[in-house]
């Protein structure tokens, strides 16, 4: 089978491992008539092999760089997700933090407490909900708890 060479080609972003539960997936799922399981199977692993070095320029033209970054992280297999999970938060806050607690605290009023003092509550809280709902997310690809 031929596939045509991406335009720009980087490192790919799926491991092996990755790249072989890919395939196996779409091969229990697409079938093509009149071809075998096994070229099949081949033909869907040079397609994902294609595609697997042109996703990084494809994410890069169509979302941020920092969130480039996040899914990078996400797949990487070499790091830990205990140590995955404060460079994740860290990205995320870098990009959600100030306008979410900005949006909260035009929304949220607590009584009693100054406005000084709820913008700093609103800012602590949203750091803290960024950790848990990444920590959340990257225990679902440990066998061991995952916590900050």
């Amino acid at each position: 089978f031929f596939f045509a060479f991406p335009r720009y080609i980087m490192a790919p972003m799926l491991s092996e491992n990755q790249v072989g539960r890919v395939v196996s997936k779409i091969n229990a799922k697409f079938n093509v008539p009149f071809v075998s399981e096994s070229s099949e199977g081949q033909m869907i692993k040079e397609a994902v092999d294609t595609l697997n070095s042109s996703m990084e320029p494809a994410l890069r033209a169509i979302i941020p760089p920092d969130y480039v970054e996040i899914i990078k992280l996400c797949l990487d297999e070499t790091i830990s997700p205990n140590r995955k999970l404060p460079m994740i938060s860290d990205i995320l806050k870098k990009n959600l933090a100030e306008p979410l607690t900005n949006a909260l605290n035009k929304e949220v009023d607590i009584p009693a407490v100054p406005e000084f003092m709820e913008e700093q509550f609103l800012k602590l809280a949203v750091d803290e909900i960024i950790d848990e709902g990444v920590e959340q997310s990257l225990q679902r690809f440990s066998d061991t708890e995952v916590t900050d």
